[in-house]
């Protein structure tokens, strides 16, 4: 059995990743929808666009290149080559609105930006009004073997002659002109966040706190066997889940990543079957899915030894009817929930098999440390409710442009962020999540800033306030206006949305209420009791 055994994790990832290859070339490190592409051609594919982003594009050391893909092999191959440059990746979410995407590139400085190509499509006029550096774009058949490819491209985006396109920018450069050494540099990544306080932050992420991860997630998954694991990557790459664990923690370890672009109960057990994937992670919904899935294809799933929960809270009855049937049916794994967020490079404690215990996630990772303080910044005895603060090497840099250090805490000399999330440790270390103290939403694993929803509602003219609040998974806004035309304001409101926000913080026509004058407290408040008095019961 071969372990790959992390010991410097103040290295760049691609360095990391190409030790845990090393002396297995010709093993497989991506699957994607029916082609393998070996670790000899993946890296030859990163070496080609480094050499690209350098030359051709003039990326060096400290630039940033932003992306919006998908799960496709053109991201992962795309990171590890800006890595490998030195320069900083700017990931974000495919389905955020144009004028979004543009004011994050300002934020960030980026100088260069792969689209994912439908979405380049549909947003061509303000993409190239807005953002003037290089615009490549990127398809999900660029990888694809050939019957696929020929199916899948059909169905693609017809874009102009004059766009620059990643298949044919690579088939330009068949052949490495130079070999130049990984450019070191410290920060690798940026990453969109609620911030600890619910506001829109962009993370920033070293290599050595993301290569610290992959170090200690060697703790977790107690065989290591390079040549038996294997993780099908269904969590998306811009989430930090994804990209840290699914991602970079799996191939820093020479495991096989096998690539969902787009997650389906079908897909998943097919896949799952058909490579024996060993190792999965997912939010909730997506084993909930799982369930509905008859005995015979549930059980193709059973190659699974490991299914880690993250990105939203499990639920006790998700979890003990999920294991409960995984168990009637001959199978030996169950979901295991951990926690963490962007800031510590998400995991930074996690349960084990046979660990869980009412809100447990279970103790902190190796060389993380956690503290729970009240409101003053006294820390608390075991056992009582306070915030979680979290220490050690996989926490980010900071938020960028916080120039003050206000990311953090000190408690004794020692820098914690400060979650602000809500739970207590037991007598034995572990940590118990109890809510989120911050004001966030949780959509499929997504996190929506009702702040941001909120704001976009009032730019309609007519609309005096919003407050929106989530119920059962859904997203209520309620709408302050003197506006008697209430349809007619609904499909303007959901105009704005559509402009503005991601659609999975937009929320449906009938869950727009709108009042004439919101219900107040004998202070003065908005009375939130009385307002979800007004949300429409479900239809029969």
């Amino acid at each position: 059995m071969d372990v790959i055994e992390i010991k410097d994790t103040n290295q760049q990832m691609y360095t990391l990743v190409k030790n845990g290859f090393f002396g297995r070339l010709d093993k497989v490190a991506i699957s994607y929808m029916g082609k393998q592409i070996k670790a000899s051609d993946f890296f030859m594919e990163v070496d080609l666009w480094a050499e690209i982003l350098r030359n051709t594009y003039g990326i060096k050391k400290g630039d940033v290149v932003a992306m919006n893909l998908p799960n496709i092999p053109n991201a992962i191959i795309l990171f590890y080559a800006m890595n490998k440059c030195g320069a900083v990746a700017n990931i974000m979410h495919p389905f955020l609105p144009a004028k979004t995407v543009v004011k994050l590139m300002e934020k960030t400085n980026t100088k260069m930006f792969f689209a994912f190509d439908t979405f380049y499509k549909e947003n061509e006029e303000v993409l190239r009004e807005g953002f003037k550096g290089e615009i490549v774009t990127a398809s999900v058949s660029d990888y694809l073997p050939i019957v696929k490819k020929l199916i899948y491209s059909q169905k693609e985006p017809k874009l102009n002659k004059s766009v620059t396109q990643y298949a044919k920018v690579l088939s330009k450069h068949k052949g490495l002109k130079e070999s130049f050494s990984c450019e070191s540099h410290r920060v690798t990544v940026y990453m969109h966040s609620a911030g600890t306080s619910g506001e829109p932050k962009v993370v920033v992420l070293s290599n050595y706190a993301l290569n610290e991860l992959s170090k200690a997630l060697t703790y977790v998954i107690p065989n290591m066997d390079v040549d038996h694991n294997k993780c099908i990557t269904v969590m998306p790459l811009f989430h930090g889940f994804g990209f840290g664990v699914c991602m970079h923690a799996m191939l820093s370890h020479g495991f096989e990543i096998i690539l969902i672009p787009r997650f389906t109960p079908k897909e998943m057990i097919k896949v799952t079957h058909k490579r024996k994937a060993t190792i999965c992670a997912g939010v909730p919904i997506l084993f909930k899915k799982l369930l509905d899935l008859s005995d015979k294809n549930f059980k193709k799933l059973f190659s699974l030894e490991h299914m880690f929960v993250g990105g939203d809270k499990l639920s006790a009855e998700l979890k003990e009817e999920f294991d409960t049937r995984v168990k009637s049916l001959g199978g030996d794994a169950e979901l295991t929930e951990g926690y963490g967020l962007t800031e510590t490079v998400t995991v930074c404690c996690v349960n084990l098999k046979g660990e869980k215990q009412n809100t447990s996630m279970g103790p902190p990772l190796r060389g993380i440390s956690f503290k729970i303080i009240d409101e003053e910044g006294n820390v608390l005895p075991t056992n009582t409710n306070g915030e979680i603060c979290v220490a050690g090497p996989t926490l980010m840099d900071g938020y960028l442009g916080d120039k003050e250090g206000n990311s953090f805490i000190y408690i004794d000399n020692e820098k914690y962020v400060n979650t602000g999330d809500i739970g207590f440790l037991d007598e034995e270390g572990k940590l118990h999540f109890i809510d989120r103290k911050k004001r966030i939403f949780k959509v499929s694993g997504i996190t929506i800033f009702p702040s941001e929803i909120e704001s976009t509602i009032k730019k309609v003219k007519s609309v005096k306030d919003c407050i929106t609040i989530q119920e059962n998974r859904k997203i209520i806004a309620f709408v302050e206006s003197a506006n008697t035309d209430v349809e007619g304001l609904r499909d303007t409101i959901l105009e704005v949305c559509k402009e503005n926000l991601i659609p999975y913080a937009i929320p449906k026509a009938h869950n727009i209420v709108i009042v004439s004058k919101f219900p107040k407290t004998v202070v003065g408040k908005t009375n939130i009791q009385e307002l979800t008095k007004l949300i429409p019961k479900p239809t029969e």
